[in-house]
């Protein structure tokens, strides 16, 4: 059986072993106080539905992406930035996102061995910061 892989709209595959770094900081429920003319407490409180943050990172010791899979995930930010794309994780949950654009920038890359000429082939340390649709 083939190892499960992060599977982002585009054909761009992702290693299984990204840290959701920002999973457990989600907060499902909004309020908005405010105060009414009458002086009374109003409280807003919905459920958000979209709008989660996804924040994918590498770790010292691997999930790394090629200069190949950047050059992807930079191709979908530059040109289709509005693009929704599946997140397909190993666990089997799947999530429907966009590149968080008001976080700039959506991805960084760092490369495993600076100062020398980067080939497609060569890994990069990564932060993806996703927003679910």
């Amino acid at each position: 059986m083939p190892t499960p892989v992060y599977t982002v709209l585009g054909g761009v595959n992702l290693p299984p072993d990204l840290l959701w770094t920002d999973e457990y900081e989600f907060a499902p429920v909004r309020v908005k106080k405010d105060i009414a003319v009458t002086g009374n407490q109003i409280l807003q409180v919905a459920k958000q539905i979209a709008g989660r943050s996804i924040t994918l990172t590498s770790g010292e010791r691997g999930a790394w992406l090629t200069r190949a899979n950047l050059d992807a995930l930079a191709a979908i930010r530059d040109n289709d930035f509005l693009q929704t794309m599946t997140l397909a994780l190993p666990d089997g949950r799947t999530f429907s996102v966009v590149f968080d654009l008001t976080q700039t920038p959506c991805f960084t890359a760092t490369p495993l061995r600076p100062g020398k000429f980067v080939e497609a082939a060569d890994y990069f340390k990564v932060t993806i910061k996703l927003m679910t649709v």
